[in-house]
């Protein structure tokens, strides 16, 4: 099979491949990591949340950047979005249910909650009522951070019923820099023997980070798809950069 430009299917998904695995598809956010992991471990709450616009790339900082640098004698449990039976990735491997892990001393990450203002108000006030329950009996050994979109963070009035402390310590988690994403959008496109113009670069970042444009983090993936389809937009016999005239 061949694509309209002439490569094959099968050379294309090599190429979407490697430019997912590209190192250069990584962002450094390091330095945001450590604000992060500083904060966890220096602040007294019991409840922590961390909130930022959709698409900022919440979920990947604290996968890439936080867990792997908390302390390795705590137990870190993890939950990609929130969901009923309520079932945490455990560090290291293996998985937990939720409230056997809040038993123990540790950290417990609930990744997108705000999936959990679109469950049932019955399911909401059950979990809601265990959970202070706990917290009040010192049956809470654990530390709950709350990680969600900016645009939900109203919805935290709604629960402090039942966790008055909720809206305690919260934490911004802001954008990807500009710069960074251009940086490993350049570096990408140079992997491939493409030269993109500063103007044509701009504007595909100002859009990214256009409010409502698009609710996809800024991850390796999306890199790797904007720079697939700049090289398809490309033969890879011509010369000229990319321009704002190809975008």
């Amino acid at each position: 099979m061949e694509t309209t430009s002439g490569v094959s299917a099968a050379a294309n998904a090599g190429i979407l491949g490697s430019l997912v695995s590209s190192a250069r598809a990584w962002i450094d956010r390091n330095a945001e990591g450590r604000k992060v992991v500083e904060h966890v471990l220096s602040s007294p709450a019991r409840v922590i949340v961390f909130y930022g616009r959709a698409g900022c790339g919440k979920t990947e900082l604290f996968r890439r950047w936080v867990l792997p640098f908390l302390p390795e004698d705590r137990n870190v449990y993890y939950s990609p979005k929130f969901d009923i039976p309520l079932v945490l990735e455990k560090r290291g491997g293996g998985e937990s249910e939720f409230w056997s892990a809040t038993t123990l001393t540790g950290l417990i990450v609930l990744d997108q909650f705000e999936w959990f203002f679109n469950k049932d108000a019955d399911v909401r006030t059950a979990f809601l009522q265990q959970l202070s329950e706990r917290l009040a009996g010192g049956r809470f050994g654990a530390v709950l951070i709350l990680v969600l979109a900016e645009e939900s963070l109203s919805d935290l009035f709604s629960v402090r019923d039942y966790l008055p402390q909720v809206l305690e310590d919260t934490f911004k988690i802001g954008s990807v820099s500009a710069d960074k994403i251009c940086t490993a959008l350049r570096s990408l496109c140079a992997e491939q023997g493409i030269q993109i113009e500063d103007a044509a670069l701009k504007s595909i970042v100002d859009d990214l980070h256009k409010p409502g444009v698009s609710k996809r983090a800024i991850s390796p993936e999306l890199l790797a798809a904007l720079t697939f389809e700049i090289w398809r937009s490309k033969s890879r016999m011509e010369k000229e950069p990319f321009g704002l005239n190809d975008y």
